[in-house]
């Protein structure tokens, strides 16, 4: 069972990674035809993600579905390796688009048109005991949409 499950969560993985992604366009669906077809739209038609990544999504459905549909649906060790591999693929891809994007370093923003980012500025180098700051860029440097 602990095989199934593994198949049956990566592929959450993959489906919540590509939602995050379609989040920073402020798109979303509640179907996974709808993830899937917005997802190709807006990340893969414009080649800000692999076709792999696309591939993936579909594989790692399948799998799921057989994990929870089939009655005598038996998952290999092997595969379930495979498949999270798969899912650590995806989640590679993705979180590489979303550091690209909101450092600036990619070139093709993907912050949702109009959307403002938070910029930081201030004259001391200390910071206080209660505020952490992450960061892909530069103090000087902010990150946004293209007009």
């Amino acid at each position: 069972m602990v095989i199934k499950d593994s198949v049956i969560r990566s592929y959450y993985a993959i489906f919540t990674a590509a939602r995050a992604l379609l989040a920073t366009k402020g798109l979303d669906s509640s179907k996974y035809s709808g993830v899937v077809a917005l997802f190709n739209q807006h990340f893969v038609k414009t080649k800000i993600v692999s076709k792999e990544a696309s591939k993936l999504i579909g594989k790692a459905k399948l799998y799921r579905e057989q994990a929870d549909y089939g009655d005598f649906f038996v998952v290999s060790r092997e595969e379930a390796k495979t498949q999270i591999q798969s899912a650590k693929r995806f989640i590679a891809e993705v979180v590489l688009v979303l550091d690209s994007c909101f450092s600036g370093a990619g070139g093709k923003s993907v912050l949702a048109k109009g959307a403002i980012p938070l910029v930081m500025m201030t004259t001391s180098t200390v910071l206080p005991s209660n505020i952490a700051v992450l960061s892909a860029t530069q103090g000087s440097q902010i990150s946004t949409s293209s007009p």
